[in-house]
């Protein structure tokens, strides 16, 4: 029997795919359990749509994304945090906090998955600041300046 999966089932498939499975295992254990429904003709057409609309929308997305990440290539933000006089950071920013830097001044929301941060920032002063999105990798300048 075809089924369409409703959500993850190990062993058998992933949400959306198109499975065979024994009628027994269908009817006993998937279809109860809503993990699956029936594959009809009209079903099958409404996923082939809906993965079409996924696949456009996904594209849509990764061109915004590149045109952000050139927005910010090379670019130089400024942030201040509390510091010691000497310097050093009372909290290490982290890359949420960047992300929420580059929000704030360009409206750009970038994941923190994108931003490789090696450990967080403790010091006062510039630092280069990679972002990474597929195979796009681009760098800008983050300046802490610090605060009593």
């Amino acid at each position: 029997m075809k089924v369409i999966l409703n959500q993850d089932v190990g062993g058998v498939g992933r949400k959306s795919e198109i499975r065979q499975v024994s009628d027994g295992y269908a009817a006993n254990y998937l279809f109860p359990r809503k993990l699956a429904s029936l594959a009809t003709e009209n079903a099958v057409e409404r996923i082939e749509s809906e993965k079409k609309q996924q696949k456009s929308e996904k594209e849509l997305h990764s061109k915004l994304l590149e045109k952000n990440l050139d927005d910010i290539s090379g670019g130089e933000f400024h942030t201040s945090r509390k510091a010691s006089p000497e310097g050093h950071l009372f909290a290490g920013i982290h890359a949420d906090e960047i992300a929420g830097v580059l929000k704030e001044k360009k409206n750009i929301e970038i994941p923190e998955s994108f931003i490789e941060l090696e450990k967080p920032i403790k010091e006062t002063g510039s630092h280069k600041i990679f972002l990474s999105a597929g195979k796009k990798r681009v760098a800008f300048t983050l300046v802490v300046g610090g605060k009593e």
